[in-house]
């Protein structure tokens, strides 16, 4: 129903709805138009505010990297004026000690035989003259003979004497031609070609894993083919071929993460049951060997720990699949023992106090050299020992035993071991 009254003025009819609604839609415009225009200024405000702390955290993260860049460069250019000036120091500590030891052997042998000829004077002048005492018919002979030998010593002497001056003169030039030689190897040392490095780095695996493994086939990968820079054919004791460890080796200052996937690739064209990348530079965020999509990454420090850990692991998983089922009762008390606490205490024991050892030596090793070299075979011997001891165990329990987190490594997941 629509309500209108009369306006007493005009005498015309008026819609009150109408009017009311009109009324209303006015005042919400006009406070619509009111509050978006106070959001446009706000939206702006926020907006310049955010563009405002954009800049001023690039500011901060451009400063701080450039003060870690400047730290680092400073810090590798004190390192290198550190070897510098202490080969320098040997240089010169050898080159004085080599030529006192020339000087006073030189020294020694003219004064012997210098004493010596004059002792030899003395006895035989000392001799001519009795004998032309006792026959002085024979006088005038004797003293000419006198004369003709002091002048045959004299010779001897001097023609000795040369000969001292011509030695010196030869072991002068030879310290200055060694001296020479250990310049331009110093020299060729600091400017030799990441090639030859690398060709290195991957000798050392190779020799390493023939001389720690005789019974494993260490299969080279030839110059210029596809691939890493080895296989190795984990073999046991019963000449039983157990799998395949894949070793590739890089040492470039920077990380690519394109490296994994033509790594896995690879393992699987030639069928291998564990890929080992060892490095000189780690993974972003990582600092210790781990994991990386199922590739072992790690130093080439911390590649000779890995090597022994996964090929125990090889022979073990091998043996696991070998065993009868009437062998599962034989180690039933063993496999209780394993898994408790004490077990795991006593092994956490240990690694602690390897750790500790290790962490001694490490802080010796730059002012006690020949020390950290004797102590760290030990040491390696020992903690190698142990690690063969907990991947036996592990092999035996099926990887049953509690983890012991200085013999494990992050990221370690055993389910990517082919099968």
């Amino acid at each position: 129903m629509v309500h209108k009254i009369e306006c007493e003025h005009c005498g015309n009819k008026i819609n009150i709805e109408q009017s009311i609604w009109k009324s209303i839609s006015i005042d919400l415009n006009s406070k619509y138009v009111k509050k978006d225009v106070e959001m446009k200024v706000r939206e702006k405000a926020l907006n310049d505010e955010k563009e405002k702390q954009d800049e001023e955290v690039a500011f901060l993260v451009a400063q701080e990297r450039s003060v870690l860049v400047k730290k680092y460069n400073d810090a590798q250019k004190i390192q290198e004026e550190m070897i510098q000036t202490e080969v320098d120091k040997r240089l010169i500590l050898d080159k004085e000690l080599l030529d006192k030891q020339i000087r006073e052997e030189v020294k020694n042998d003219l004064e012997d035989a210098k004493q010596k000829n004059i002792e030899n004077n003395k006895i035989k002048i000392e001799n001519m003259r009795l004998e032309a005492t006792v026959n002085t018919m024979e006088s005038q002979h004797k003293i000419d003979i006198e004369i003709k030998v002091a002048e045959a010593i004299n010779l001897s002497e001097k023609k000795a004497i040369e000969d001292r001056e011509q030695q010196r003169s030869e072991n002068d030039v030879k310290m200055k031609q060694m001296q020479k030689s250990i310049e331009d190897v110093h020299r060729q040392s600091n400017q030799g070609s990441m090639q030859i490095q690398g060709e290195a780095q991957e000798q050392t695996i190779k020799s390493f894993l023939k001389y720690n493994f005789p019974l494993d086939i260490i299969e080279p990968i030839k110059q210029g083919a596809r691939g890493g820079d080895c296989l190795q054919h984990v073999v046991n004791n019963n000449n039983q071929k157990c799998g395949i460890i894949y070793y590739e080796s890089k040492r470039t200052k920077n990380f690519e993460n394109s490296w994994i996937q033509k790594f896995k690739a690879d393992m699987r064209e030639k069928n291998v049951d564990i890929g080992v990348l060892a490095t000189q530079a780690m993974p972003k965020g990582m600092k210790r060997a781990g994991l990386v999509k199922g590739i072992w990454v790690c130093l080439l420090e911390e590649f000779k720990m890995i090597s022994h850990i996964l090929r125990k692991q090889l022979i073990e998983i091998y043996k696991i699949r070998s065993i009868s089922e009437n062998r599962e009762d034989i180690v039933s008390h063993l496999y209780r023992y394993l898994t408790s606490s004490e077990f795991k205490m006593d092994m956490e024991a240990i690694v602690e106090g390897f750790t500790e050892m290790r962490s001694d030596i490490d802080s010796e090793k730059k002012a006690f050299n020949r020390i950290w070299s004797k102590r760290g075979k030990q040491l390696e011997k020992i903690m190698l020992s142990t690690v063969n001891m907990y991947g036996s165990l592990q092999g035996i329990s099926n990887n049953s035993i509690e983890t012991i987190n200085g013999l494990e490594l992050p990221g370690a997941d055993y389910s990517q071991i082919k099968k």
